[in-house]
């Protein structure tokens, strides 16, 4: 995501991930899952009154377990093997999946009309050319920017990231994206409200 930053696809070690290692990284991430729910269900469903959705603790405790080492490596190829074997063979299951159980098309249908697409086409080019522009500033890759902090944060959630990221071929950035849906989301609806606030008064 940033420039200069440090590449792991080009840093990856020679390590070969064994069955025993998949299973440990399954168990793993299944443990953050956990872990996420715990506090986004029980232990802090909001703080100063703004929800906080179980999938952004699990990516905050992902990214600190990261950052300190946590993980052995074995255990992070073998979660990454995982992962690429899912995003191979089911990666366009769970899209066509996703794209018809979660799509309410005559909802969709009766929505559709000029000033609808003028809107939507409006919060499309305002979300892309923002994180473009910030992007620029703070040192980020523009297009990576875009469809991570932009497309995924006005899309429709969960399903949309993965639409979106399987679209563009950017699927490493789910937990980007996931940050910017959740916790981007609900600061933008405190806002919003506040703002709102302000102006009907």
């Amino acid at each position: 995501m940033i420039k200069g930053a440090k590449n792991a696809e080009s840093t990856k070690s020679n390590f070969k991930a064994t069955f025993e290692d998949g299973a440990a990284g399954l168990f793993i991430t299944l443990a953050f899952y956990c872990l996420g729910n715990l506090f986004g269900k029980g232990f802090f469903p909001t703080i100063g009154g703004v929800f906080i959705h179980p999938f952004a603790y699990m990516v905050v405790f992902v990214l600190i377990a990261s950052g300190f080492n946590l993980v052995p490596e074995r255990i992070r190829v073998g979660a990454k093997q995982v992962q690429k074997f899912m995003v191979g063979n089911l990666f366009y299951v769970l899209i066509a999946g996703v794209g018809i159980a979660m799509v309410d098309f005559g909802a969709l249908l009766k929505a559709f009309n000029l000033t609808t697409v003028i809107i939507s086409l409006g919060a499309v080019i305002g979300a892309i050319l923002g994180p473009w522009i910030t992007s620029k500033i703070f040192g980020f890759y523009p297009i990576e920017a875009s469809i991570a902090a932009g497309l995924c944060h006005v899309n429709r959630g969960g399903s949309g990231d993965l639409e979106i990221l399987g679209a563009a071929k950017r699927m490493n950035l789910m937990a980007y994206a996931q940050i910017a849906t959740r916790l981007g989301g609900a600061i933008i609806l405190v806002l919003a409200g506040f703002l709102f606030s302000l102006w009907l008064k």
